[in-house]
C-alpha cells in the first residue's frame, strides 16, 4: 500500500513563494509514483479553473462569494488558512503523512485536529526572527519531523529545542524546477560580462516588494555597515 501524502498549502498553481514550493514539491512526490498524493489548497475554490489540470487530488479550501457559506466562512480568520476544510480533507483521504510549509499561525491549527494522532506530521516552519516564541517552539517539537529551510533557522531551532525536536539532518533545498535554474557553467565569465569585474562579492535575496519587508531599512542598514567597513579598514 502506498503512503498517502497530504500538503497543505496556499494552493500549487499560485505564484506565492509556498505555492512554488507546493507545486515542484507535489509534483515530484507524483511522479515519483511511490505515493498518493494530496493537496489542500487554502487559497483555490470550488471554481478555480486551475483545478482541473492538477493531476493530484485536489481539497479547495476558500469559498466562493456567491456560496451561501461565505459569511460562516469569513466569520473565522483562520478559515483562510486551511481551517474550514483541514478536517474534512483528513476525513476522506485518510493520509499517513501531512506536510506544510508556512508561518505558525497558518499551520498551528493542525495540532489539535482530533486526526491528528492518525498522520505524521512534517514541518517546514518559516524561522526567520529569534528568539521564537515558546508557544511556537513547543508545538513545532510535537511534530514527527521539522525541516529547517536554512542553516541559521537550524541553528536558532536546535539552541532553543535540543534533543526535543526531531530535526531533520539537512535543510530544505530551495524548491526550484532543476530544468529551469541551474548553476552557471562559468561564474567568473558571467561576473565580468554581467558586473565588469570578477572581483566582486554578490549578495542575494529573494523576496517579494512588500512595505513590510523594509527593503529601504535594508539598504540603510548595509549603507552604514559599508561605511563602517570602511573606516574601520583606514
Amino acid at each position: 500500500m502506498k503512503k498517502r501524502i497530504l500538503v497543505a498549502t496556499d494552493a500549487s498553481f499560485l505564484s506565492s513563494g509556498f505555492g512554488v514550493y507546493a507545486k515542484e514539491v507535489l509534483t515530484r512526490l507524483h511522479n515519483s509514483g511511490k505515493y498518493e498524493v494530496a493537496e489542500l489548497g487554502c487559497y483555490a475554490t470550488m471554481s478555480s479553473p486551475e483545478i482541473k489540470n492538477i493531476p493530484w487530488k485536489f481539497y479547495p479550501n476558500a469559498v466562493d462569494t456567491n456560496d451561501k457559506r461565505y459569511e460562516n466562512y469569513k466569520s473565522i480568520p483562520n478559515n483562510q488558512f486551511g481551517v474550514w476544510r483541514f478536517n474534512k480533507a483528513c476525513a476522506h483521504f485518510q493520509p499517513h503523512i501531512v506536510c506544510t510549509w508556512t508561518d505558525y499561525w497558518m499551520f498551528s491549527y493542525q495540532e489539535t485536529s482530533p486526526f491528528r494522532k492518525f498522520f505524521s506530521w512534517i514541518l517546514m516552519p518559516m524561522v526567520d526572527s529569534a528568539p521564537q516564541k515558546l508557544e511556537w517552539l513547543h508545538t513545532f517539537c510535537n511534530a514527527e519531523k521539522v525541516i529547517p529551510y536554512t542553516e541559521w533557522a537550524k541553528k536558532v531551532l536546535s539552541d532553543s529545542c535540543g534533543k526535543q525536536i526531531k530535526l531533520f539532518d539537512k535543510t530544505a533545498g530551495a524548491g526550484i524546477n532543476n530544468y529551469e535554474f541551474f548553476p552557471m557553467s562559468n561564474r567568473s565569465k558571467n561576473r565580468i560580462e554581467t558586473l565588469g569585474s570578477d572581483d566582486i562579492d554578490v549578495i542575494g535575496c529573494v523576496m517579494r516588494n512588500q512595505k513590510r519587508k523594509l527593503f529601504a531599512d535594508t539598504l540603510e542598514a548595509f549603507r552604514k555597515y559599508l561605511d563602517r567597513l570602511i573606516s574601520e579598514n583606514k
